[in-house]
Formats: C-alpha cells, structure tokens, sequence
C-alpha cells in the first residue's frame, strides 16, 4: 500500500473539509491512487431536492445535470448501495466499498436503462466506490469509473479506497457541521457560531477551546463535564471527562487514537449520573485551517469533538427518503413515516381517516419493500434514517 500517497491524500480530505484544498484536488487524487478515468463525489440530501455535486471530472456539466434530474433514480447500482447503507446500524459501523457486479450482475447493468441511455457514452463501465451516511448532512455517494474495454476494478482498489473512506466521511460530516464557510481564520468564532456543541481537546481530554452550546450541555447536567484539574505536568487547566468510568475510557481512547495515532475517530454516547439523557460524542481529527493554522491537515496532538443532544427529538424519516431509498409509493411511505415512532396500525388508520385493513396493505408492502421481516425490524430499520 503506497502509505506516502496515502498519508498526504488523508491530509487533503481535512482541509478540503474546512475550505481549504479544492475538492478536485482531493479527487484527482482518488483517481490515481486507484487508476480510474473519471470519478464523481456528492453529499447532500438528495430526497429533498438538495444534492451537491463536489466533483465530477470527466462528465460535462449538462451531464451531471441529467444525472440530478433523472438518471439518479434509475442508477441500480447506487441505489442498492443506499439501501444497504439504511440497513440498522450501517450508518454506525464502518464504510463498505463496491465494485462492479457485487450490487449489480454485469448482465443487468449493461441492460439497465442508466447505462444504455446515460452510462456507456460517459465511460461508467465499471465502478468501485459506495454510498456513506452524513447522518444530519444526509448522504455522500462516490464513484471511480473506468470505461468499457478497461479492466474492471480488483480487491486492491477496493481495500485503498476503504482506507480512506472513513476519513472522507468524517471530513464531510464536519464540512456540514462548519456550514463551509469561506473564511475559518477566526476559529473560536466558528465554533460559537455552531448550534451544536464543539470541544478542542488535546490528547489529554484538556479542553482548548470550547463553544457556547458545549459548555451548556456541560452546565446542564449531560454527559460530559468540564472541570478545572491538575494536569499530567503540572499546573491546573479545564479538562472534559465522561461522567460514567466506562464511557470516559471509550472516549478518551477515541480522542487519543484520532489526535495522535492518525485515526478518523469515532462516536460513543455519553449519560448522565441518573442514566436518563444522553449526548452523542463525534471525534474527529481538528483541521489546520480551524485552528488558525495554515496548509492542508490535521493538527497534530488535537481532536475535535462534537456534542449531540439525545434529548431533542429527531424529527422522523421524510417522505422523500423513504420513497427514494426504498422505492415506496405515497401512500406506503406516509405509513412508514407514522409507524417510525411505535404507533400502531390502528391508531396509523385513524390518523389517515382510512381503514385497518388498507394500513395493514400498505403495511405489507412496505415490509416487502424494505426487506424487514416484521414491524419491529421495520421500526429498528426506520430508526437508522430519522431525521434524513
């Protein structure tokens, strides 16, 4: 594995997160490491209407506009990705990479609508990539293509595009908490500027530098708390702990991993002293950029971590990611949006001002649809897309 290559890619996926590096550099990059023609990458909402294209070299622009327009819809080989990327607990584990014939058999793909009409004069033949949950910043599909009459994509491109995909994940994920903005050279105000909460923390858990919404999580009572200790060499300074022994260690083994062994970092959910709220802590390496500095990368030494309320209620599936990642009807996917909360099928009927018997019908179809046996895998499926 070319570590060099990879080591400096790792760095422009963080600052291209921030605003720094282009993102064409970034995936001209991906490009040579696993010798594709073209690439694209997207994250967004696409449900909603709100896809961004970040790159997509080699495709003409009236192209990628077709794409958004329809062709999206009828990309087997996406789609069935976004599908395994909803399954519960995809969007926690780690990012699955593709490559042509393991979502798609060649047989259907050279047949498919999107390859005859869309595909074939753009040299889409063959892929490796996949389609990775943003959680609140949606999805982010990518592809690496090479044309027909090329060898397809091997194990080997498969594996250097997995290394990386954590980090493009995590780089994006921030990309939307920051809202990209143009200029980053006042850090603190950026971070005070977030609805959410955001720590600086070296790889002591000392606190560097802290936002409004992260120190009123902590005087409130949640999962973590910031105290003024004595530290490892002496002299005291404000330090971010866990409440719970157990949960401290997963997250300063998280925040030590990610600021000085170089990993993407990770998430752990944090209690309360009486277990009845909960923040989700995301770590992730600090960008340069954010910290006042300059050039591409991470600062070593430091990590950033990100605090998410449990307590606020997540808004349900919409109806245009149920209908699009599972191709439902109306109708099956207002019915599947009811039921994400636990509410049962007759009280679903009342609410619609229809039967039992129809809601137990679209009930089936959705079912059959998703692939989930019964309403409680349902339930544990819908559960994984709340909010997107």
């Amino acid at each position: 594995m070319p570590e060099g290559r990879l080591l400096a890619l790792t760095e422009q996926i963080y600052d291209a997160g921030v605003g720094g590096t282009p993102w064409s550099i970034v995936c001209g990059g991906l490009k040579a490491l696993v010798g594709a023609r073209s690439a694209s990458l997207m994250a967004g909402d696409f449900a909603a209407g709100h896809p961004e294209i970040l790159y997509h070299a080699e495709i003409p622009e009236d192209a990628a506009a077709a794409y958004r327009r329809h062709y999206r819809k009828v990309d087997l080989w996406t789609n069935r990705a976004s599908r395994i990327m909803a399954q519960p607990g995809a969007a926690a584990g780690p990012v699955r990479v593709f490559t042509s014939g393991g979502l798609v058999s060649d047989r259907e793909f050279v047949r498919s609508e999107f390859y005859c009409d869309f595909g074939r004069k753009l040299g889409l033949r063959y892929v490796v990539g996949t389609v990775a949950s943003l959680g609140a910043g949606g999805t982010m599909p990518i592809g690496l293509h090479r044309p027909d009459g090329a060898p397809p994509f091997a194990d080997r491109e498969r594996r250097l595009l997995e290394h990386l995909l954590p980090h493009l994940r995590r780089s994006l994920q921030v990309r939307h908490r920051l809202a990209a903005p143009a200029a980053l050279a006042d850090g603190q105000s950026v971070l005070d500027a977030l609805p959410t909460g955001a720590l600086v923390v070296d790889a002591e858990m000392r606190v560097l530098a802290a936002n409004f919404a992260a120190e009123a999580l902590a005087e409130g009572g949640a999962g973590l708390a910031m105290r003024r200790e004595a530290g490892l060499g002496g002299g005291a300074a404000v330090f971010a702990r866990a409440r719970r022994r157990t949960e401290n260690a997963a997250l300063v083994f998280l925040v030590r991993a990610t600021a000085l062994g170089g990993a993407p970092g990770g998430v752990v959910r944090l209690h309360d002293d009486d277990g009845t709220k909960a923040v989700v802590a995301s770590v992730a390496p600090l960008p340069k950029r954010l910290a006042g500095g300059s050039g591409a990368g991470r600062v070593t030494g430091q990590a950033l971590v990100l605090l998410r309320d449990l307590s606020a209620p997540l808004a349900p599936p919409r109806l245009g990611t149920l209908r699009e990642l599972f191709g439902l009807t109306r109708a099956q996917a207002e019915v599947a949006q009811a039921l994400a909360g636990g509410t049962t099928k007759k009280a679903v009927a009342a609410g619609r001002g229809s039967r039992e018997s129809t809601v137990r019908t679209h009930v089936r179809a959705v079912l059959d649809k998703t692939g989930a046996a019964n309403l409680r895998e349902l339930e544990r499926l819908l559960a994984g897309v709340q909010g997107l």
